[in-house]
């Protein structure tokens, strides 16, 4: 080594590299003295810090530390009851065994667990929990509502009538007074003329009254009424309620004038009822004192037409030729 130092080529070399290993050394050995230090402070401070069941720190000032186990009265000697602690410091037979032991039952020293030397039964310490905690009261719930007593029902309503809706039933008229069915008096009745009266019958349609006119022979004229005592109705002399003849007419509708003829020795009056119950009238348009009347409402002549026969002055005459004919 001596030689190496001293030797020319590299003995100015080497003595700086002694130089800097020496260095590091020094300092190496100063920091292992300094970190000694610091630990072994660190160390006591932890110790201290422990014991007074408190750590400090920097992001919580304190931290508690738990307390030694309580000491009953049946623990004797190191507070262990008189037993050895078992390896992990908790003994099942301590009445002071620490809370973080919970569930450990194994004792090293060999007293049964929960019990001490004299057989007095120990009890091991829950650990600390939170008291039950209070439950709210059983809510108080509202007494049974009062129901509504049953709801007046809607009255029945009629079924709709196609369009959704529907009114209610509405008050009905009693059973209307209808009017009798029309009939042939077997003699004449005094009065107004009336829907409730039929005259003879007779039938026919237009194209057989265009080819062949129709006559009906020796009828009797006259009344016991005045048209003027009938409202609704323009004309004067006499007649009955019931119709001298009654038609049912069909087929009218290609035609343009229906005519009704009178002819015998009397001051006759014609009144002419259509199917649509429109009134005409006529006193001497016809040959002397005859009547005559022409109408030109066709379609108002389908179905019944009534004709009445009566006389200007209320006599009554037997031998009256009716005569019937349409014209194109």
């Amino acid at each position: 080594m001596t030689r190496f130092i001293q030797a020319e080529d590299g003995g100015v070399a080497t003595i700086d590299w002694l130089v800097l290993l020496g260095a590091l050394t020094t300092s190496g050995l100063i920091v292992f003295d300094m970190g000694i230090g610091s630990m072994t402070e660190h160390t006591g401070n932890v110790r201290d810090e422990i014991q007074a069941e408190e750590f400090v720190s920097d992001w919580d000032e304190y931290i508690p530390v738990a307390a030694d186990p309580v000491d009953d009265g049946s623990q004797s000697g190191n507070g262990n009851n008189g037993h050895g602690n078992d390896s992990d410091h908790c003994d099942a037979s301590n009445p002071g065994n620490a809370h973080w032991c919970w569930g450990d039952f194994t004792d090293d020293d060999g007293a049964p667990p929960g019990q001490d030397d004299g057989g007095t039964d120990v009890v091991v310490v829950d650990p600390v929990t939170d008291p039950d905690p209070v439950t709210d009261p059983d809510p108080v719930t509202d007494p049974d509502p009062v129901t509504d007593p049953d709801p007046t029902t809607d009255p029945v309503t009629d079924p709709g009538a196609g369009d959704g809706t529907s009114d209610p039933d509405p008050v009905t008229d009693p059973d209307p007074v209808t009017d009798p069915d029309p009939y042939n008096p077997a003699t004449p009745v005094v009065g107004c003329p009336s829907t409730n009266y039929l005259g003879d019958p007779y039938a026919n349609n237009g194209p057989d009254l265009e080819d062949d006119q129709m006559w009906i022979r020796d009828v009797s004229a006259g009344g016991g009424t005045h048209l003027s005592q009938c409202p609704g109705i323009d004309g004067t002399g006499y007649v009955y309620a019931d119709p001298t003849i009654s038609l049912t007419l069909s087929d009218m509708d290609d035609f343009s004038r229906f005519e009704v003829r009178l002819y015998s020795d009397c001051d006759t009056t014609l009144l002419i009822r259509d199917a649509n119950g429109t009134y005409y009238f006529d006193d001497d348009s016809g040959s002397g004192l005859n009547s005559r009347l022409r109408l030109y409402d066709m379609l108002a002549l389908n179905g019944q037409v009534d004709i009445y026969i009566g006389t200007y002055g209320g006599d009554t005459c037997d031998d009256v030729d009716i005569r019937i004919r349409l014209k194109d």
